[in-house]
């Protein structure tokens, strides 16, 4: 349900780089939005726990082969600590994102997981005692006015698949803050190999109690959302490659109207305007913020 820290400071200049850039933002934005319609099928069957841990399993195997090219090498860091709370944090992101998806409109979900740049401001500020700048509050002002909108406490009963979506966004703003951390220090794919090798046992556990084998078909389903969301996660950062972050950001936010469209076809639901009022101000919030703080 969420997406790697990339930098466009490098994206070259064109109107062909631009459109290539576009390109890989569209297909990340449809390879989530499959991704999320599998896990919603497979979760009638299925424990989201377990979806979770296979999504992560099958991720470490796909990252098998950089390892027999590069050894060991990767793999040492004096960072050991910082890379296990990024563990815990990521594990926390999947399973919780995953069990929300199963139980709540999936369009729903899909807002409030937007919203984790919001919470990742406030924490950045709080934990690493970044400044508080006029932008940055307005900024949140936008943002999380939308997902009061959604969540309408007080007015609305709010479905326990929300809270746990509120709960994955702002574990995924943990994670976002604890990245900011290590890449001063870690390249990419160290941060990578040990997010994978230290979130797998996590959401191991979680997924123990519920555990049941999944058959062929399913492993088959697995597999495909495991691939998916790699292709999601790669495709967003080459967008970013190929051009620059004001060109294809926008782009990103695509993926609420295909998962709105999988909600509807799919499984029948039908976002209230509440659900589109709110997360038009909480991308407003958080592409702004992004463009101004990339």
């Amino acid at each position: 349900m969420n997406s790697p820290a990339s930098s466009p400071l490098s994206a070259p200049v064109g109107t062909r780089a631009t459109w290539r850039g576009m390109t890989f933002m569209i297909i990340s934005t449809f390879c989530a939005a499959g991704m999320v319609a599998i896990v919603r099928y497979l979760s009638s069957s299925l424990h989201p726990f377990e979806v979770a841990l296979f999504r992560i399993f099958f991720g470490l195997i796909a990252l098998m082969p950089l390892l027999l090219r590069h050894g060991v090498g990767p793999l040492k860091t004096k960072r050991y600590g910082i890379h296990a709370i990024r563990g815990i944090c990521s594990s926390l992101t999947v399973t919780l994102s995953f069990w929300a998806l199963a139980i709540a409109p999936l369009a729903k979900v899909m807002a409030i997981n937007f919203g984790a740049p919001l919470f990742a401001t406030v924490i950045a500020i709080v934990v690493l005692g970044e400044m508080f700048r006029l932008r940055r509050a307005v900024a949140l002002a936008v943002g999380f006015s939308g997902m009061i909108l959604i969540l309408r406490p007080g007015i609305a009963d709010i479905e326990l698949g929300v809270w746990i979506a509120l709960l994955a966004s702002i574990a995924w703003a943990g994670e976002m803050t604890v990245i900011k951390i290590l890449v001063r220090t870690e390249t990419s794919l160290q941060t990578t190999l040990y997010m994978t090798l230290t979130a797998t046992p996590v959401i191991f556990l979680f997924a123990l109690p519920v555990w049941q084998w999944p058959t062929l078909s399913e492993l088959g389903w697995l597999a495909v959302i495991g691939a998916l969301g790699s292709l999601a996660h790669l495709c967003f950062a080459q967008a970013f490659k190929e051009s620059d972050m004001t060109a294809v950001l926008p782009l990103k936010y695509l993926q609420l109207v295909w998962v709105a469209g999988v909600g509807f076809i799919g499984f029948g639901e039908v976002p209230d305007i509440w659900t589109w009022m709110g997360a038009a101000l909480i991308v407003a919030g958080a592409g702004y913020f992004a463009l101004r703080e990339r």
